[in-house]
């Protein structure tokens, strides 16, 4: 069994409206409206000492954003991932049931979080991430680098399991770790006013 043990995913998240395959979701803010046309939420997870990294192939993201802060703030994002839609090699079905990511009862995990100024030329996503009903704050770095009409962001974030409530029947990391590795890239482009 495995371990996702979550993931996150979402992280920070950034996503599309549910069940939509990549490539619809809309960033608001100052400089415009702008489309996410590609993008992977991906998770590494430790069983019996092997890493194994998968990913979710359906998830949303509504963002505002704006390059100059107001108030402290460059805007806000609500992200919400199918956690149905992960694949996680041989051990996809068993981190879809009850013991982990319960993805019928709670098949949707949401990503809260204010975007706020980072270290150096960075961004920090700040909020909350809830998956199987439990809500676990979270602050995701990420870069984001703007040129011309194309916004590209990378942030990565390390999750515990344990804080959400999966695995506990594995108590200790020889079967299946602790720590879930969260990457996450966007691409996204300014549409044309209407």
């Amino acid at each position: 069994p495995a371990a996702v043990l979550w993931a996150a995913a979402l992280a920070l998240g950034l996503m599309l409206p549910r069940g939509l395959p990549v490539a619809e979701s809309v960033l608001g803010g100052g400089g415009g409206a702008w489309r996410v046309e590609s993008g992977e939420i991906s998770i590494t997870v430790t069983q019996m000492r092997e890493r194994i990294t998968g990913g979710f192939s359906r998830w949303s993201a509504d963002i505002e954003f704006e390059p100059r802060p107001v108030g402290g703030r460059h805007g806000q994002v609500r992200a919400e991932i199918d956690v149905g839609s992960l694949t996680l090699g041989a051990i996809t079905v068993e981190v879809l049931a009850p013991e982990f990511l319960a993805a019928r009862a709670h098949p949707v995990a949401v990503m809260e979080a204010e975007i706020l100024p980072g270290t150096g030329e960075g961004y920090l996503a700040d909020g909350q991430l809830t998956l199987r009903d439990v809500a676990v704050p979270v602050a995701l770095p990420f870069t984001l680098d703007l040129d011309g009409d194309t916004a590209r962001m990378t942030g990565a974030v390390t999750l515990d399991r344990r804080d959400f409530d999966i695995g506990r029947n594995f108590p200790d990391e020889g079967t299946v770790g602790f720590s879930v590795d969260v990457a996450i890239e966007l691409t996204a482009h300014r549409r044309d006013e209407e």
